[in-house]
């Protein structure tokens, strides 16, 4: 199977969350562009996550050796205390983030939105809406615009 991991230049395209998986803060990035979860390896270490490796997909968009590391299985990620989501990871090698990529399908099967405000997300999670602060990309620098 080959997985296109593409991103757009456009930083809309990312939002940072701040987050825990088993006890440790790891930044998750709502990236709307991406087709599946990812994590990059030495996070995915770090966590104690159980990298199958016999599992690999051709990678598109994303910077490393063109093949995944290998997958993680039902992974929780926190958003809120109210809402717990468990999804199969990617691993990737070579990525230089330390932080877990939210895919497009993951969002809109939470019913995602992005307030014009740009301060938070919503979801809906079990049935109720829950709202998650955007926080400063810790792993991009912010670019100077031209105004």
């Amino acid at each position: 199977m080959d997985i296109d991991i593409a991103r757009l230049e456009n930083t809309k395209d990312l939002l940072a969350l701040d987050r825990e998986v088993s006890g440790i803060a790891i930044q998750c990035l709502a990236d709307i562009c991406a087709n599946v979860f990812f994590i990059q390896r030495e996070a995915a270490e770090e966590l104690g996550l159980d990298i199958d490796k016999s599992i690999t997909h051709n990678i598109y968009g994303t910077p490393g050796t063109g093949r995944t590391f290998g997958m993680v299985k039902e992974v929780s990620i926190k958003p809120t205390p109210e809402c717990i989501i468990t999804e199969d990871l990617a691993v990737l090698n070579d990525y230089k983030h330390r932080e877990i990529g939210l895919s497009q399908t993951c969002l809109k099967r939470y019913n995602y939105d992005v307030h014009e405000s740009r301060e938070h997300i919503a979801l809906t999670c079990d049935g109720k809406n829950i709202f998650i602060l955007i926080v400063p990309d810790a792993n991009r620098e912010i670019k100077n615009k031209a105004l």
